[in-house]
């Protein structure tokens, strides 16, 4: 398959500036030589800012070798790097409460639950993953399987890991089908925390616009609600400073979840 993605002719400097319909090998060779680093640049900033692998990729983001080669240059970007690609991103004054991450465990919503769709080649409903995955498994209610299913199934679908239809139920991605086989997982989720707006907020808080938007938010959830999402917060930005993520003011941020907890 690559070797027809590489037999695909380059576009001149003026005719790739930005051009969504390019394929696999424009992009793979673009990177390998090394010589169009800002329009890489662009295309991570695009795809964390909101856009669809298939806008950012073109046509042939379905193609197994084209994600991975997306996910081998996110997880090479330094995570500050990261930070400053998407720090001036456009943003609406307030973010939608279905968008305030909220994770019932961490390592079960991004890394179990891509083994378990992986595993079962189906799509499967909140209940049947909550009877999987839920630490009580089977001697837990079927309301409360059916809850920890869609909490676990609603952040890895922040973080473009699983796609939730009505009908059709849970699905793997293409992302997320290409992280289920990878080992350097650890390291790409922090970089796709910034698919969520809010957490874009939540890091550059030292921006007042950015600050504001993310109080703006935060104060429209109830005290209980508020309470649980902090602890979503306190361990993405835990794994965030894992791979190296700084913030400007850390007093700031602890106090923020200080406040989110009271």
């Amino acid at each position: 398959m690559i070797v027809a993605y590489y037999q695909r002719v380059l576009l001149s400097e003026q005719e790739r500036a930005w051009d969504s319909s390019c394929g696999a090998g424009f992009w793979i060779e673009t990177y390998r030589r090394r010589d169009d680093i800002e329009l890489v640049r662009k295309l991570v900033k695009s795809y964390l800012s909101g856009k669809s692998p298939t806008y950012v990729l073109g046509s042939d983001c379905n193609a197994l070798e084209l994600i991975n080669w997306f996910l081998d240059v996110l997880v090479e970007m330094p995570i500050m790097e990261v930070v400053s690609l998407v720090r001036d991103v456009d943003y609406v004054l307030k973010e939608s409460v279905e968008n305030v991450p909220q994770i019932s465990s961490y390592e079960i919503s991004t890394d179990a639950i891509l083994k378990l769709l992986s595993a079962s080649e189906r799509n499967m409903d909140f209940e049947e993953i909550g009877y999987h995955l839920n630490p009580k498994g089977k001697d837990a209610s079927k309301v409360a399987r059916r809850k920890y299913g869609e909490n676990c199934s609603k952040f890895a679908a922040l973080l473009d890991l699983v796609e939730i239809k009505r009908t059709a139920g849970v699905s793997l991605t293409n992302i997320g089908k290409a992280l289920s086989v990878r080992e350097d997982c650890a390291d790409i989720y922090p970089r796709l925390f910034f698919k969520l707006a809010l957490f874009r907020d939540f890091i550059c808080c030292s921006s007042e616009l950015h600050r504001n938007k993310f109080l703006a938010t935060i104060e429209s959830l109830s005290e209980s609600t508020k309470v649980r999402r902090a602890s979503a917060f306190s361990v993405m930005y835990s794994e965030f400073c894992r791979v190296g993520g700084e913030v400007e003011d850390e007093t700031y941020i602890n106090k923020l979840l200080w406040n989110m907890r009271r």
